[in-house]
């Protein structure tokens, strides 16, 4: 059986370079590529812990989910004002408590502020902060609980798997391809 190989031709640095072109050797090195990129990628900063940290400072009967100050479940600080299509919980603590993005610590002073103030984000005469310690949205009138069905983004059936996690698999994916060729090659025809 005669084997093909693939010519690289580059006159500048390397000459030329014959390779063996066999379809497991590309697969190997695709995954290869695959893995490496997996292992280099980063972790979107989201700031997770404003919730929870809302929770340890005010003892909402539940985590408060991250809709009661963005407009949604994605997040960033471009979601949080009003004028961004913020919520107005969130709002008043960027504008009244001085609270900035990426900013943990800064959200004790800011819930302080409000306090003093009295915020009532949805008008409905209860001060936003008594509303989120009973487990409703300050952003809504009435008794619009924050504390629904347990499942969504806060719930966790099973652990998050982490990077590393999916480079294990790739590399096993890998391993197994060799050994089933090795085995290939070793059998006489």
């Amino acid at each position: 059986m005669k084997s093909s190989s693939l010519t690289l031709v580059n006159p500048g640095l390397m000459g030329s370079r014959s390779w063996p072109a066999k379809p497991w050797y590309l697969a190997v090195v695709a995954l290869g590529l695959m893995a490496s990129l997996l292992a280099l990628a980063r972790p979107a900063t989201a700031s997770v812990d404003y919730s929870r940290e809302l929770e340890r400072l005010e003892h909402p009967p539940c985590v408060p989910p991250c809709t009661l100050c963005h407009r949604d479940q994605n997040g960033a600080s471009a979601t949080v004002r009003l004028r961004d299509g913020g919520k107005p919980f969130g709002d008043a603590l960027m504008r009244l408590g001085g609270l900035k993005g990426l900013d943990r610590a800064g959200l004790a002073p800011a819930l302080a502020a409000l306090r003093a103030a009295g915020t009532d984000s949805d008008g409905d005469a209860e001060s936003d902060l008594d509303e989120l310690a009973v487990g409703r949205d300050p952003n809504l009138p009435g008794a619009s609980s924050f504390c629904g069905p347990t499942y969504g983004c806060e719930a966790r059936v099973a652990p998050v798997p982490t990077r590393w996690a999916a480079l294990l698999v790739l590399v096993a994916a890998c391993l197994l391809m060799a050994l089933r060729r090795g085995r290939r090659r070793s059998r006489p025809d």
